[in-house]
């Protein structure tokens, strides 16, 4: 155990040591290039740099580190009555997509040995997500208003089509191997698939927003009028099968995401070398790829997911509370959202979604996320979904803002409106987290469990009596390293 606790503390010391590393990197990709040309190609790794290091520090200080601070801390949020935690049920999903079965599922099992058996698959969960935000960040650094791709413009280089593409399928394989990783090492808990799916929800946008960098906004790209309603198309199709979940009990996966999360990590990859100019060619006549690209989401929205979801519906005869008003309640916030974010694109009297479309994305699949989550927990413990979700309110009174004009500038309020969702989407997070979880529990290896709590700060006290003292951040690194939900 204390060989364990000090290869820990040494991983967060080396964290922090690549951390300063990288920031003088960054200094020097900027300061050098005036002073001597031969590490001029130093900056063309700047953004990597910088980006590196902001998820290093955001998974061990922000994020994770306000997690390590809420579970390490014996939660009391259901003796206060603010979040009373349903009892969530276990798993129950059925993959029949033959990519999936006979190929991905496969070389998950391959790859899953290679990961040690302290990696919690919580952590593995967040690092495939984490990716996808570097995915989205990077694309916003050098394409943030969608036209980079088009003529006359700088177009993204071809290392950040590579960089993209390896994310991509790096998060691909990662969400595909966490549930492995947690069966394998026994830890595998409901409270880890409401992570996971939580995840995903939110990971959405971040792939959506990606892969318009390829079409571009230009005159053979497409509007962002169009993207807007195809982004809403891929949400609906997710949320779709959640809702198969809630009444069936079962979670069908749908067969669209394996194909096209290893089409788009090819298509990146093939970006990279043959150039974006290479899209804009017709397929077939005057059929182009981005007619080809709408066309395909759309149809196997429509023509696969939703039949097969009504078809898996009808089929198990297991409505919810045997009623189509309680079977279709789900859809009542996400509807509405919907409305209101399509109203302020219509009606907005600076044309909004022309000028910060990238923002607005940001905006409607992060609150999409947040309406997403309550019916995932409510579907995972057997609770009837609520009518309306709360963030919908204060969204119509900004929505009210933009189109009557009585703010000055519609651009901050579009900023500060996304902030606070981003802001309550991760507290609601943390809350659900915090009422799941009654003390944390730690697992060395599949024999030993042993139960911890903070006394303090920088005191990590084991329940058997045993005192071991460390800093905040060997705390937050000590769980993430080995923390199951």
């Amino acid at each position: 155990m204390s060989n364990f606790l000090s290869f820990c503390f040494v991983l967060c010391r080396l964290a922090h040591f690549l951390s300063f590393c990288f920031s003088l990197l960054s200094f020097f990709c900027v300061i050098y290039p005036f002073f001597c040309r031969f590490i001029t190609f130093l900056s063309h790794f700047f953004l990597f740099f910088v980006l590196f290091r902001v998820v290093l520090n955001l998974e061990l200080w922000l994020f994770i580190g306000y997690y390590a601070v809420t579970l390490l801390v014996r939660t009391t949020s259901d003796q206060t009555g603010m979040f009373v935690a349903p009892e969530l049920r276990g798993y129950s999903a059925v993959d029949s997509n033959p990519l999936s079965v006979y190929v991905m599922h496969p070389f998950w099992n391959f790859v899953v040995k290679f990961l040690p058996t302290w990696l919690a698959p919580n952590l593995i969960t967040f690092t495939g997500f984490m990716f996808l935000v570097l995915n989205f960040l990077m694309l916003a650094f050098y394409d943030f208003d969608f036209n980079a791709s088009a003529a006359g413009h700088d177009h993204v280089p071809s290392w950040v089509w590579v960089a993209a593409g390896i994310f991509n399928f790096l998060a691909y394989t990662l969400d595909g191997v966490d549930g492995k990783q947690a069966r394998r090492t026994n830890s595998s808990t409901p409270l880890g698939e409401l992570f996971d799916h939580g995840l995903d929800s939110w990971a959405c946008i971040f792939f959506v927003a990606t892969v318009y960098s390829i079409f571009g906004r230009g005159e053979s790209g497409v509007g962002v009028a169009t993207l807007y309603y195809i982004l809403w198309v891929v949400l609906f199709s997710f949320i779709l099968s959640h809702w198969e979940k809630y009444n069936t009990g079962i979670l069908f996966l749908p067969w669209g995401y394996d194909i096209s999360q290893v089409t788009i990590s090819l298509v990146y990859l093939v970006t990279s070398v043959v150039g974006v100019e290479t899209w804009y060619q017709p397929v077939l006549w005057h059929l182009l790829y981005r007619d080809l690209f709408t066309f395909m989401i759309i149809a196997c929205s429509f023509t696969v997911t939703l039949p097969m979801s009504l078809y898996n519906v009808l089929k198990s005869n297991t409505l919810k509370h045997s009623s189509l008003y309680e079977a279709f309640l789900p859809f009542l916030s996400p509807f509405l959202l919907f409305i209101l974010s399509t109203i302020w694109v219509v009606f907005s009297p600076s044309n909004i979604l022309e000028q910060q479309p990238r923002i607005f994305y940001l905006m409607v699949g992060t609150a999409f996320a947040n309406v997403t989550c309550k019916l995932i927990v409510c579907q995972m413990s057997n609770t009837r979904c609520q009518p309306l979700s709360w963030l919908l309110l204060p969204m119509a009174a900004v929505v009210l803002l933009a189109v009557t004009g009585i703010v000055a500038s519609e651009t901050q309020l579009l900023y500060l409106w996304t902030a606070a969702v981003i802001l309550a989407h991760i507290h609601y997070g943390v809350s659900v987290v915090r009422a799941h979880t009654k003390t944390l529990r730690v697992s060395f290896n599949t024999q030993e469990k042993i139960l911890w709590e903070v006394k303090g700060r920088g005191v990590c006290r084991c329940l058997s009596g045993k005192v071991i003292y460390c800093s905040f951040t060997d705390l937050v690194v000590f769980y993430i390293l080995d923390v199951g939900f």
